[in-house]
């Protein structure tokens, strides 16, 4: 009894963490408990290709490549004259005699490279590197994004292959227990045995419980793989 309580305070504070865990992400002044047990369902027609697109990391990727593809794409324009135009107002108070009050400039400046030492042209390696990192980086995050599609996959399969076992031990200790209560009442057993078979048939309950929960966190996983986080 004593070990059973301390895992019911183990579990208690567990569940306590959770709710905090619950009320940050909801920005509530406290922990926060969820109305139901959410179903986290997978739909069955699943477009792979088109669910990663909707994934946010993804995006990211892929506006960093597409970035860096335009910029190497205008590195040619660093080759091109460079125009410049200045403006500049004057105002002379009190008047000069040999200096009108008000007056301006207009300067235009034109600067056409002739010899870079090689910059320009290391610019472009610079940036070509950047765009093959980027490509590299992409092609690294959909393999490992596919693998992790393909692993929640099979965890669910796995889970809920598991689920369906323990519900089998739950029903059959449960049937243990009948025969035993029936095999006590007629004088064929101890309640040793009944209370032993009870415990069982409550360990078969919790591991039910207990498989059910894994279920859940595998399906939540392979919608968050999908980029469909509900």
């Amino acid at each position: 009894m004593s070990t059973d309580s301390g895992f019911i305070e183990t579990a208690q504070f567990a569940l306590y963490s959770a709710q905090e865990a619950l009320g940050v992400l909801l920005a509530a002044d406290g922990p926060v408990d969820a109305a139901d047990i959410p179903a986290f369902e997978i739909p069955l027609d699943v477009d792979v290709t088109a669910a990663l697109s909707a994934r946010t990391d993804l995006k990211l990727f892929n506006a960093q490549q597409r970035a860096a593809e335009r910029v190497l794409a205008d590195n040619s324009r660093s080759y091109l004259p460079v125009f410049e135009g200045m403006f500049q107002p004057q105002s002379t108070y009190p008047r000069q005699f040999f200096t009108p009050s008000n007056s301006w400039q207009l300067l235009f400046q034109m600067t056409i490279p002739l010899v870079d030492s090689g910059s320009r042209a290391g610019e472009r390696v610079a940036r070509q590197a950047a765009v093959n990192s980027a490509r590299a980086t992409v092609a690294s995050k959909v393999t490992n994004i596919t693998s992790e599609v393909r692993t929640a996959r099979e965890s669910v399969s796995s889970a809920e292959r598991v689920l369906t076992t323990e519900r089998q031990a739950a029903e059959q200790a449960s049937q243990v227990v009948d025969i035993l209560n029936i095999s006590f009442r007629a004088g064929a057993s101890t309640n040793i045995e009944v209370i032993d078979a009870q415990r069982r048939a409550r360990d078969a309950d919790t591991n039910v419980a207990v498989a059910e929960d894994a279920v859940r966190r595998a399906r939540f996983n392979l919608l968050n793989a999908l980029g469909r986080f509900p």
